[in-house]
Order: C-alpha cells, then sequence, then structure tokens
C-alpha cells in the first residue's frame, strides 16, 4: 500500500466525503482505484434558498437548469431545517447543508465557482457575501448592513421586493425572475420534489383509518395562511357553505367523495369550528385531519387528496409540486407572479380595483377575499369531478 495515502482517495469524486468512508464504499467496501461510480465534478455550486416552504419549493427548478448547462458540477444547497424535505430526494442536488450560525465558518473557507443567494434574510445574505466565488448572483450585503443585487440581472427582482408598485407591473413568475437573475434557460420549470417514505406510509395508515379508498374523490380544504398574510385568508363560513354545496352535489349524483381539513397550529380554532359546523349540519363527510401533523405528515395528506382549494400558501406550492389539481383563491398578490403549471384556475374578485397590492393588512371594509363566492369555487371543482369521476 502507497505511504502517499492522499492519492488513494479520489477527492475530486461527487461521493468523497473526506471524513468517513462514502455511501458506496459502505455498501460495496471497493476502493477508489477500482470503483466505477467514480464521478468527478468540475464546478461548484452554492444555492442559498431557506426559509418559506413554498418558495423552497418553487426554486427547484432552478438546478435541472444548471446541471443541463453542467453536468459534472457539484451543487450544495443551504436550507433551514424545517424546509429541508423539500430537497432532501433532489437527485440533481448533491449536497444538502441545513443552516446553522456555525456554517458560516465553512463558506469562509471554502471555494466555489458559483454562489447564488435567491433569500433576502440577514443570515442567507450574510452567507452570500462571505462565501468564496468567482461569480456571485442573486443578493448579498452592503457594509451599511442591507441587501443589494450582487449582479445587474439581479436589480430587478431587487427592486420589485422594495417597491409595491414595480411589483404590481412586475409581469414575470418566480420562476422567470431566477431564471432572469442567473441566465439560465430550463427545459422544464416543473418543481422537483420526491415524497418521502415517511409521507406514503402515513398516508396508507390514514386512508385505512378513515376508511377512503381509490373510489372516494377526495378534496382538500387548505384553510391556512399564516400569521403574515392574513389578507389571504378566505372566510370561515365560506367553507362552510362550500363544503354544503358539495354534499348536495356529490350526493345528488351518487358521488362517493370526501373532504379533508388541512391547517397548521394556527388554525386548530378555525378548522374545528368548520368540522363542528359541517356535523351540525348533517355533513358527515368531513375529516379534519388535525393541526399537528408533521411537515412529512402533512405532505402525505396532500397526497391522497385529488384536488386542493387552497389560498397562496405552502399547501399550494406542495400540491403543485405533487401535481394535484387545484383551485386557488388570490386577492392580495398578483395572478402573474404565480405559474400554476395549468393545474386549475387562479380565482379572482372582479368587485376590486386593488387587487394585487401585496398588503399585509386589510382596511378595506369589504376586502378581496370576500368576494369569492363558494358557488364560484364549486363551479370550478365541479369541472375536475367531472372529469375523473365517471
Amino acid at each position: 500500500m502507497s505511504n502517499n495515502y492522499k492519492e488513494l482517495f479520489h477527492q475530486d469524486c461527487r461521493h468523497f466525503k473526506g471524513y468517513r468512508p462514502c455511501d458506496v464504499h459502505k455498501k460495496t467496501q471497493i476502493e477508489c482505484p477500482e470503483c466505477q461510480h467514480y464521478s468527478p465534478w468540475d464546478k461548484k455550486f452554492l444555492i442559498i434558498k431557506q426559509g418559506e416552504l413554498g418558495d423552497v419549493l418553487r426554486t427547484t427548478p432552478l438546478v435541472r437548469a444548471i446541471k443541463e448547462t453542467h453536468p459534472n458540477c457539484y451543487i450544495v444547497w443551504l436550507v433551514e431545517e424545517k424546509a429541508k424535505e423539500c430537497v432532501l430526494r433532489n437527485s440533481f442536488i448533491d449536497e444538502v447543508v441545513i443552516y446553522h450560525p456555525s456554517i458560516l465558518q465553512r463558506f469562509m473557507i471554502e471555494e466555489y465557482d458559483t454562489v447564488i443567494c435567491l433569500d433576502k434574510d440577514i443570515a442567507s445574505i450574510t452567507v452570500a457575501t462571505l462565501a468564496k466565488a468567482q461569480v456571485k448572483m442573486g443578493f448579498g450585503m452592503d457594509k451599511t448592513g442591507k441587501v443589494i443585487p450582487l449582479n445587474k440581472e439581479a436589480e430587478h427582482k431587487w427592486a420589485t421586493g422594495i417597491s409595491d408598485n414595480l411589483n404590481k407591473k412586475n409581469p414575470l413568475t418566480y420562476q422567470e425572475q431566477i431564471f432572469e437573475i442567473t441566465g439560465y434557460k430550463p427545459s422544464s420549470n416543473e418543481y422537483i420534489f420526491s415524497l418521502p417514505n415517511i409521507s406514503k406510509v402515513f398516508s396508507q395508515e390514514f386512508s385505512d383509518n378513515h376508511n377512503l379508498t381509490a373510489n372516494h374523490f377526495i378534496i382538500g380544504f387548505n384553510t391556512g395562511v399564516g400569521s403574515k398574510f392574513l389578507p389571504r385568508k378566505w372566510l370561515t363560513k365560506y367553507y362552510i357553505e362550500l363544503a354544503g354545496i358539495l354534499e348536495n352535489y356529490c350526493n345528488s349524483n351518487g358521488i362517493k367523495y370526501k373532504i379533508l381539513l388541512l391547517g397548521g397550529k394556527s388554525e386548530e380554532d378555525r378548522n374545528n369550528y368548520i368540522y363542528t359546523q359541517c356535523i351540525n349540519n348533517g355533513n358527515k363527510d368531513i375529516i379534519d385531519t388535525g393541526t399537528k401533523n408533521s411537515l412529512e405528515e402533512f405532505f402525505g395528506l396532500i397526497s391522497l387528496c385529488n384536488i386542493v382549494v387552497t389560498s397562496d400558501t405552502m399547501g399550494m406550492h406542495v400540491s403543485i409540486a405533487l401535481k394535484k389539481k387545484i383551485v386557488v383563491l388570490m386577492g392580495p398578490i398578483t395572478t402573474s407572479s404565480i405559474d400554476v403549471y395549468n393545474l386549475g384556475p387562479m380565482i379572482t374578485s372582479n368587485e376590486h380595483n386593488c387587487l394585487g397590492c401585496f398588503r399585509d393588512t386589510c382596511d378595506m371594509p369589504y376586502q378581496c377575499m370576500d368576494a369569492i363566492k363558494p358557488e364560484v369555487v364549486f363551479n370550478e371543482v365541479k369541472k375536475h369531478i367531472s372529469t375523473i369521476v365517471k
């Protein structure tokens, strides 16, 4: 055996870890010189997209585009712990790094060919600014601690993030904006997402426990919007009315169906009220899935649905990632910024001239989301029922 131990290992292989045996060696016990899985990389990319789960999911088309342009590159994705499941099984990503303040030390040493930061929070732009790279795209930090565009192509998205007036006029979807920033042209801009095994097991157990079968048309009511985006919330009473309309239609036409109430901790009281009112109204085909499900369990619940009624939230993006039919209730956000991949309509009010205001709060006496009537939403859901239920 050579005394020059460095010669024993392919340190430029994407499987090489540098501190423990790689997964291939663990499985085969084959040493590097004889390994047929040797896969050298030539360029190294760092993508920083961390927090909002929906935004992480809709950024995933970028790695496909990068790999199409640089097939042998090595892609590192920096993400928050809460959003890691959105990228962990992505075959285009070579390494997922979970953010922690101590991780800054790594990025001050490690060298990249390109750093792409698509977040504007302090942690993300700090990493982007400190990281060593020949090329930087997206957003970083200046000497005053403010967000700055790192390349000319990022100035448009930087400006629309500062001015609501510019944002209202922006004709580009989020995906089009990130490709504008980076210059990549993907063969497809669809989300890249694989359902975790734990989600598959959970969905099967849930189906068994609630006697759900392939003959059921399953409608998800994703009632949450998050505490930051309250103007996007549809009226509680409208969900109850929609459930009643669906009950009458499905029962009259002999359609087996179930409604799944979906939401997080913030929706506990809201969903309990919707469920109780529906039961009191005689609707027995509604299931409150709970509001304390893990992210993986939430994925599993969405996977059971034939269609999901939702606002522009993380649940919408998960539905898109799983290619579920959707009816999206839109108000404060412009429809031009969202790509729903022909999975369903985006419904807006025709009674307001302030749509797409991007406001966090609303002082209007009659809000845009209130003008989206249950009958309109039902008609869109009905179209999907007719295409699936024969």
